[in-house]
């Protein structure tokens, strides 16, 4: 290396009086007498100097500098007491022109820098304004500079770079300025790990495809103390983690072919600027954390989510672009730094701390679509106007505008009062007195009432006129205010809206979302009910659907609805069919569901099935006509049932409709009689409009049978409406009714562990041994093969999910099907008998249900002939104990498909039937 000549000439010029000093030379002792900080490269200095503290009164030195190489000039700058509470800032020039700009603020650690310099000789200047700064003093140290002349690599095959390097210098150690082009491996990486004394390296000529974790890591064993100058090649992809932290990289580029940025990858590094290519697809956390000379960045436009500390402590980051459709801003993601101007409108979630001691901001306005806001968000700063916006209407997150002493207005647009996990959420207690609450007008009252609001030294209200879109995400009440204007309501979350009174309201376009499968505090179930007869929608009128991928879901809306005009999210695709019941009436089960054509309207309260291939939002448009005021109707729902008849009754009358309101609905005041039977996501559920205390979902398909062409509607009164699935037990009402006194309910569930079905028989000597459309309910056989079925079997077969009959014999045949082989048990979820006996033919074994479960082992498929039920009910049968010999040796007769026919063989005609007596079985040709 070539020999520098390093002249030192240092000026001080006081300015703690009136007088000025002429500048007077100083000549920099030799290295020797001095510590020396750059040990690995003693050699190379000509002097090294160690400057004296710089204090409030000192503002400035230089130093004549003569080089006949490339050449780099280092310093290092910091407090030397305490942290420096106020702006202060240093000037570094070369040959007259401001090189460097050193904000001292933001340091309370000594920072080492880097000025380039061609041969020659150059004047170095050092200029401190100290503006306020409180600091006792700064220091200007460990100046020096050293010889970094390019070596410039061809590699003519991978694994060369250290061969190619020794033609050039004795030793690779000896490497400060490195450009490589061609191909690298793991070989090259390694020498370049012999290299600690690196102050650039180039690489933008080689095909490199990663920067790997800590690969130029500036700690412990593999120090990269000099390192400030990288290039790299628009061919990598990733950079790993910690791959330039804690280095003195201060000049980089950002290939814009990078994919992946790793955890803490620039971590406490020098980086100024940081413009990430919008194609990106991962940032891990803390990617930029304590970047403290990072003055301008954009986050990807291709990432929704910025994670965890990502520009934490980036204290001089005053240029960030934030693109919309970023919709989650994590913990402490912009903690210390210049606040943003402007919040995405996009962003959904704000994290814990995620803008805590941010400045420079007057106005905060939280955007329309955030729904959560962190502990302590905007804690500490400046702002003096903070506006909540429609949709935020729980806090969660504690005292989010904590220590924010500047404060003095609050608005809070949400439809709901604002509420909170705990009344320490918004502001201290010791700031409420001196701030200022806006809210809608007709929620003054509500929040002079409340136990946290009220404390707030003034609480006014605004006029909603100029509010277009309300979004109501919690339970809201209107008795007899009324949203002013003609808005749009959104229904999201628990947004369960109630209308009570008689004043008239308009609405323009109306929607509301709910997600079916979805539970928890976050599952969206929002409902609407209008107690008012003068509410109306001039707009568009739609309702959507959360739907889970590959699941059938029963539906049915309160307006007419067009095919073509469903959307769905993402890029889901479905299918939409309906149950054609006149099929059913003619050829019995099977072949009933047919498909939808794209300009089919569906007519309100009429059921269909739904299934897409992705999760997915389905939304429902109602048709430009007078069906979409039922969404706020007041008056009865009333729905056709087609009559269908069949020779078969328990074929005859099949209709799908369905709860046509926006709310849950009681079963109980259904205008109807028979069953109706509810596909539950595994299986088919039979229940009673009598016996059972159900809520049917909002817009939820079942199906029922039409009795006869003369009755042959099905209607939902307003009575029945409900906002909770809840249920108050009306057994007692039940009682009071004559044709229930005699009835006995017994309910018997099959289980495989995994999933049950479930049968009824309601023993009532009024009832008819016959198939009876207002009590019985034929059995649906679950869509899922694997889903155990249960169910009953009169003397023609017919298979019932709810069988209402006199106890005549008392026996009743079982009818069972499993989906795979193994180990299932029978138990009575409900019982109103005395006592129920099973008996399983297969193993001769009676057990008395009442007492216990009866556990079985099964093969996959269907046996209509393993089981009776019996019963014993005092003195409505007269049977006082059933022996388990007499059970065995009954003669039963079914046809060559399982179908029961009765004890009697000498009734039926000709033809080959299926005879067992006990244990013993037969086939036997009747005559």
């Amino acid at each position: 290396m070539k020999k520098i000549r390093l002249l030192l000439t240092l000026f001080i010029v006081s300015l703690c009086s009136w007088q000025s000093a002429w500048a007077t030379e100083y000549v920099a002792p030799e290295w020797s007498e001095y510590p020396m900080e750059f040990n690995a490269m003693w050699e190379e200095y000509a002097y090294f100097f160690r400057s004296p503290e710089i204090t409030q009164g000192q503002t400035s030195m230089s130093a004549t500098v003569s080089v006949d190489s490339e050449a780099t000039l280092i310093f290092e700058y910091g407090t030397t007491g305490s942290w420096v509470s106020s702006q202060g800032d240093l000037r570094v020039y070369l040959d007259g022109v401001l090189t460097e700009t050193v904000n001292s603020v933001e340091y309370n650690h000594n920072c080492r820098y880097f000025v380039e310099m061609g041969p020659g000789t150059h004047t170095i200047s050092w200029t401190y304004e100290r503006n306020n700064a409180t600091s006792s003093s700064i220091g200007i140290a460990n100046i020096g500079v050293m010889a970094t002349p390019q070596i410039s690599v061809n590699l003519l095959e991978p694994g060369s770079l250290g061969t190619e390097i020794l033609y050039q210098v004795d030793h690779v150690k000896k490497v400060r300025n490195l450009k490589i082009t061609g191909s690298m491996n793991d070989d090259d990486w390694a020498k370049i790990q012999m290299m600690p004394d690196l102050f650039k390296i180039d690489l933008s000529g080689t095909n490199i495809k990663s920067i790997a974790s800590k690969c130029f890591y500036n700690s412990g064993n593999n120090p990269y103390s000099f390192l400030h100058f990288v290039r790299l090649p628009e061919t990598v992809e990733t950079i790993g983690y910690q791959a330039f932290a804690y280095s003195n990289v201060d000049d980089i580029n950002i290939p814009s072919s990078l994919k992946t940025l790793g955890s803490e990858a620039f971590r406490l590094s020098k980086i100024r600027e940081a413009m990430l290519p919008n194609t990106m697809t991962t940032i891990e956390y803390g990617a930029f954390q304590d970047c403290r000379f990072l003055r301008k960045a954009n986050f990807p436009e291709s990432i929704n989510l910025m994670p965890n500390r990502t520009f934490e402590n980036c204290t001089q980051l005053n240029d960030l672009t934030l693109h919309e459709g970023l919709t989650e801003i994590e913990t402490f993601a912009l903690r210390n730094m210049p606040m943003i101007k402007k919040i995405p409108s996009t962003v959904i979630t704000i994290g814990e701390g995620a803008f805590h001691n941010c400045w420079g901001v007057d106005s905060i306005f939280i955007p329309n679509s955030c729904t959560y806001i962190g502990d302590y968000a905007f804690a500490s700063n400046q702002a003096r106007y903070i506006e909540f916006p429609v949709i935020y209407s729980a806090v969660e997150g504690r005292t989010i505008l904590d220590n924010t002493s500047y404060l003095e207005t609050i608005v809070i647009k949400s439809p709901t009062v604002l509420t909170g996990r705990s009344y320490t959420n918004i502001v201290p207690s010791w700031r409420k007195e001196a701030i200022t609450l806006k809210v809608p007008d007709y929620l003054v009252t509500s929040y002079k009432l409340d136990s946290y609001w009220y404390e707030f030294g003034n609480i006014e209200g605004f006029s909603t006129a100029n509010v277009k879109d309300w979004i109501i995400s919690r339970p809201l009440t209107l008795n007899n205010s009324r949203f002013e204007g003609t808005p749009n309501i959104t229904l999201q979350g628990k947004g369960a809206l109630k209308i009570n009174g008689e004043a008239p309201m308009t609405i323009d376009n109306f929607s509301s979302q709910w997600d079916i499968d979805g539970s928890g505090d976050n599952a969206w179930k929002a409902q609407i009910l209008s107690n008012c007869d003068n509410i109306t929608i001039e707009g568009d009128c739609k309702v959507g659907f959360g739907m889970n991928a590959k699941k059938w879901y029963f539906l049915s809306l309160p307006f007419d609805t067009r095919i073509s005009d469903i959307t769905v999210s993402g890029n889901a695709k479905y299918a939409i069919r309906y149950y054609d019941g006149a099929v059913r009436a003619e050829n019995g089960t099977g072949g009933s569901w047919k498909n939808f054509e794209a300009s089919d309207v569906i007519p309100a309260g009429k059921g269909f099935i739904v299934q897409a291939n992705a999760w997915t939002w389905m939304f429902f448009k109602s048709v430009e006509n007078g069906t979409k005021q039922n969404i706020v109707g007041n008056t009865e729902f009333v729905t056709s049932l087609a009559a269908n008849n069949s020779d078969i009754t328990a074929n005859k009358g099949w209709n799908l409709v369905g709860n046509p309101w926006n709310c849950y609905y009681n079963i109980h005041k259904v205008n109807f009689t028979a069953p109706i039977t509810i596909w539950n996501g595994s299986t088919y559920v039979a229940y009673s409009i009598l016996d059972d205390d159900y809520a049917i979902r909002p817009n939820e398909a079942f199906f029922v049978q039409c009795p006869n062409e003369e009755y042959n509607t099905i209607g939902f009164p307003i009575q029945g409406r409900q906002l909770t699935s809840v249920i108050e037990s009306q057994n007692a009402a039940r009682q009071q009714m004559p044709q229930a006194k005699s009835r006995k309910v017994v309910n018997l569930t099959v289980s495989n562990g995994e999933t049950e079905d479930m049968t009824r028989v309601v023993l009532n000597d009024g009832a008819s041994m016959a198939y009876e459309v207002n009590c019985d309910a034929s059995k649906f056989m679950s869509m899922d093969g694997s889903v155990p079925q249960i169910y009953t079997l009169d003397a023609d077969g017919t298979q019932y999910a709810i069988n209402e009959r006199p106890v005549g014999e008392g026996i009743i045949a079982l009818g069972f099907y499993a989906g795979v082989a193994g180990d299932y048990t029978l138990s009575l979820s409900r019982c109103d008998a005395e006592k129920v006996f099973l008996t399983d033919y297969l193993t001769g074994t009676t057990a008395e249900l009442t007492n216990a479960p009866y556990s079985f082992s099964a093969d996959a498929g269907t046996d209509n002939t393993r089981f009776t039920l019996s019963f014993v009910s005092g003195e409505t049968t007269g049977i006082k104990e059933i022996g388990k010999t007499a059970q065995m040796e009954r003669t039963e007769v079914y046809s060559t498909d399982g179908k029961f026919l009765g004890t009697d063989a000498s009734r039926l005609g000709s033809g080959i039937y299926i005879v067992r007596q006990g244990k013993k079985v037969s086939k036997v040709v009747v005559r």
